[in-house]
């Protein structure tokens, strides 16, 4: 499963050790899967402009612009950064939440 571990996942703090027992709600999952469909096209838009900068400097602010919306984005949703990095953690251990979740994004695209 693609599911982008972004900019916006690796801001938060780690994973609580609860994070691997965690039940999620439908909309919590449907949440999850619309936000990482907003990070995927704003890492798809920033990546190439990461690249492109000539100067550590730019690469940072260009970075820190795209972390900043895709936290937008995941709040956008309905979302803490620390519930998305959660369900992040549960997919890989739950094949049957991941496979939940992309029927979701599925749908959604």
């Amino acid at each position: 499963m693609a599911v982008p571990l972004s900019a916006a996942a690796q801001t938060a703090a780690p994973a609580s050790p609860q994070a691997g027992t965690a039940e999620f709600t439908e909309d919590q999952l449907k949440s999850f899967a619309a936000a990482t469909l907003e990070v995927e096209q704003l890492h798809q838009k920033y990546s190439p402009q990461i690249a492109a900068a000539k100067e550590p400097g730019e690469q940072e602010a260009v970075r820190g612009q795209a972390i900043e919306e895709m936290t937008k984005a995941v709040r956008g949703e309905g979302l803490s950064i620390e519930e998305y990095k959660n369900i992040v953690t549960q997919l890989y251990a739950d094949p049957e939440m991941a496979k939940t979740v992309e029927a979701y994004r599925s749908e959604m695209r």
